[in-house]
């Protein structure tokens, strides 16, 4: 918390190894960063605000996966169900528990944002309503490199299924929307 008070920007941490400093977002996007920042600086403490981080994450998981399901099935159950699974994964443990790989595991957030966007876009009439799509994909390009690059592939072939419905002329607008707002909104990563 002292290299945001120091600076609006800030791109080292002084303090790691052994006062050298390290550059945290060299690889992987700011917004995990940024985010533990804002709530270290609320809380007082890097570690409650890391435990109250990824709980925020995990509760937002099972949400963002229950909403995915639920477009999907319309069934409250199996949406439930889904979306503890998707909690409770043994990699999603895994990255939070011994891994401790926070990027990757607050992607698990965005993922099904991703879908479900595309879901929404290609198979209801909330094409220009539902801004799940953008967001899913921001989130993840600015939280996780590698889980967008894999993200990105299924939803190129999810788009590659379904091109014909790209002759359709509000999905196309909407399709091409979204593309230009997750770049510019991207832009500064």
């Amino acid at each position: 918390s002292l290299e945001i008070k120091e600076s609006f920007f800030p791109n080292v941490i002084s303090n790691f190894a052994n006062g050298f400093g390290y550059s945290w977002n060299l690889f992987y996007g700011s917004l995990t960063s940024y985010s533990l920042v804002i709530i270290s600086l609320l809380t007082g403490n890097f570690i409650n605000a890391y435990k109250i981080f990824v709980y925020i994450c995990l509760f937002l998981s099972g949400i963002t996966m229950y909403k995915f399901m639920h477009s999907l099935t319309k069934n409250n159950n199996a949406s439930i169900l889904a979306s503890i699974l998707y909690m409770t994964f043994p990699y999603h443990l895994t990255d939070l528990y011994i891994r401790n790989a926070l990027g990757e595991y607050v992607s698990f957030v965005f993922i099904p944002l991703v879908f479900l966007g595309i879901y929404n876009l290609f198979y209801t009439d909330d094409k220009l309503k539902s801004p799940a799509l953008t967001i899913g994909a921001c989130g993840l390009i600015l939280t996780h490199n590698i889980s967008t690059v894999l993200v990105a592939f299924f939803a190129m072939l999810f788009v590659a299924i379904n091109i014909t419905k790209l002759n359709d002329k509000k999905i196309k607008k909407a399709f091409i929307l979204n593309v230009v707002f997750i770049i510019l909104l991207t832009a500064l990563y």
